[in-house]
């Protein structure tokens, strides 16, 4: 016989792939080689396709996933064979394998229990940036003598990179590396001036994180001793990285992104909103509120983010770039340039939690904002919330003693930021064709719901809550698909009417 998940395996392992940026396998009937992709986020996507033509005869697309490379195996997610995809969240960093198992319309598993799980793709789950650290050598004249060191599970070496400019500067130059690229190494370069240094070093693993470290190399003189080794070394270790390396992105004509509606089953469009998304007062270089800084909320770590410069001059300001820190400003990152440095500042995060940003602006000849100091508080944050409410279903019952037929419906959500009315209450009949259909308006969330029954309702209904967070994250839970709530009513009595005359007169004897 055939299988009917072969092709579904495949298409799973066809569909990640793009989704996350790998090759593309050849469309025939063999099972590609498994493919190994590194995500620097713990929650995506994982597309899969059946053909309309196949849907008939499955039930359900099964998808399993080995935290331990093959030793164990588990369910992650089961779908319909109508929809396109799974949502996976990986508890932790570390390999995922990832394989899947269709159940047609009678039941049966394929592959079954006793053949063995063939994985269809491998996802390395790395959220965590490499740590880089520049270390100051010595410094003659030009001659410049610097210690790099950048230390990841998955670093990409052909990523790491040195540059330095003039205090003041406004643009980059390169340091050539040694060949091979070693992961640390000392080098020394000419800079072609003894003016005070800025050097800076970015270090990128394979899913993509990064972390960017800067040191200041004082003056350079001819008779500096620093090159008979007389001055202590100076080591500068960047701070804890919190976001991914913004390379001047570009801004396009509508802004990308706003809130993405994260949730375990129901994932939405996680589209940008347009570059207005926030309105309110422009945050301005030089300024900062008193006390606290304000706070924004977002539903995505990617957003636009609206600022000014003042006594920007004719021509604006050279460099607009943007810092951040997770600790209140006790340690700053360099987050990225603004390519137009005009607003808004497409801003990329590295995932939920609180943010503080300072905006620094400076002109052509140096001279403006200076970068955040340690203990500089923020100018404003942001709190980036993707994570869907958490929602349990509790028991659905009829309600005895009712004079109309009605069910008591019970949950559990809970979530930060959840609204007035974040709860909506939906049915279907218990058939695999039944649609959902929304009970309620939206509703306090009580933990109960009493739904009178309406007339000419199936005996066998599922139940649904969904709840949704003021950032249209979407949490929900339903009853279980093999245990339908039964609110079939009806009270069978039985009762004698007599004999039945027809089959009497058919017995020539009068008797049975």
């Amino acid at each position: 016989m055939p299988d009917p998940g072969r092709w579904v395996r495949t298409m799973l392992g066809w569909a990640l792939a793009l989704s996350v940026g790998a090759p593309l396998a050849r469309a025939d009937d063999t099972l590609p080689p498994t493919p190994r992709i590194y995500h620097k986020a713990n929650k995506f996507k994982i597309p899969f396709n059946v053909a309309p033509s196949d849907r008939a005869r499955l039930r359900e697309v099964h998808l399993w996933f080995s935290p331990d490379r093959g030793g164990t195996w588990d369910v992650a997610e089961r779908a319909t064979p109508d929809r396109t995809f799974f949502l996976f969240q990986a508890p932790n960093d570390g390999e995922y394998w990832f394989a899947v198992r269709t159940k047609d319309a009678s039941g049966r598993l394929y592959p079954s229990d006793e053949d063995g799980v063939e994985p269809s793709l491998k996802v390395v789950v790395d959220t965590t940036p490499p740590s880089l650290v520049l270390g100051y050598r010595a410094r003659r004249g030009s001659q410049v003598t610097i210690r790099y060191e950048a230390r990841d599970e998955n670093i990409d070496l052909t990523k790491l990179h040195l540059e330095y400019q003039v205090e003041g500067a406004t643009t980059w130059r390169k340091v050539t590396l040694k060949k091979p690229v070693l992961s640390s190494n000392e080098l020394t370069f000419d800079a072609g001036t003894a003016d005070l240094l800025r050097v800076r070093g970015t270090a990128v693993d394979k899913a993509g994180n990064g972390t960017i470290a800067e040191l200041t190399v004082k003056e350079g003189f001819p008779d500096d001793s620093d090159m008979n080794g007389d001055t202590p070394e100076e080591i500068v270790e960047a701070p804890p990285p919190i976001a991914p390396i913004v390379r001047n992105p570009a801004r396009p004509a509508t802004s990308p992104t706003g809130r993405a509606r994260a949730a375990p089953r129901q994932p939405t469009d996680d589209s940008p909103p347009a570059d207005d998304a926030f309105d309110g007062p422009p945050t301005r270089a030089n300024e900062r509120a008193p006390g606290d800084s304000p706070r924004l909320l977002v539903g995505s770590p990617r957003f636009p983010l609206k600022y000014a410069v003042d006594d920007a001059g004719p021509g604006g300001p050279a460099t607009v770039e943007l810092w951040v820190t997770r600790d209140n400003g006790r340690t700053w990152s360099y987050l990225g340039q603004d390519p137009d440095r005009a607003s808004p500042f497409l801003v990329e995060l590295s995932g939920d939690g609180v943010y503080g940003l300072k905006i620094v602006a400076r002109s052509a000849s140096g001279l403006g904002d200076l970068p955040p100091r340690q203990g500089e508080p923020p100018e404003i944050e942001v709190e980036v919330d993707t994570t869907p409410p958490f929602v349990r279903m509790g028991p659905v019952s009829l309600v005895s003693g009712s004079a109309e037929a009605a069910v008591k419906i019970t949950w559990k959500a809970e979530d930060a930021h959840l609204g007035a009315k974040p709860v909506i209450i939906s049915y279907r009949p218990d058939r695999p064709d039944g649609i959902w259909q929304q009970v309620t308006p939206p509703l306090p969330n009580t933990g109960q719901y009493v739904w009178k029954l309406p007339p000419n309702l199936p005996g066998k209904l599922h139940f649904r809550v969904d709840v949704i967070d003021t950032l249209d994250n979407r949490g929900f839970a339903e009853t279980p698909e093999n245990s339908p709530v039964v609110v079939d009513r009806s009270r069978p009595k039985g009762k004698i009417l007599g004999l039945d005359q027809g089959a009497v007169g058919g017995n020539p004897r009068g008797r049975y």
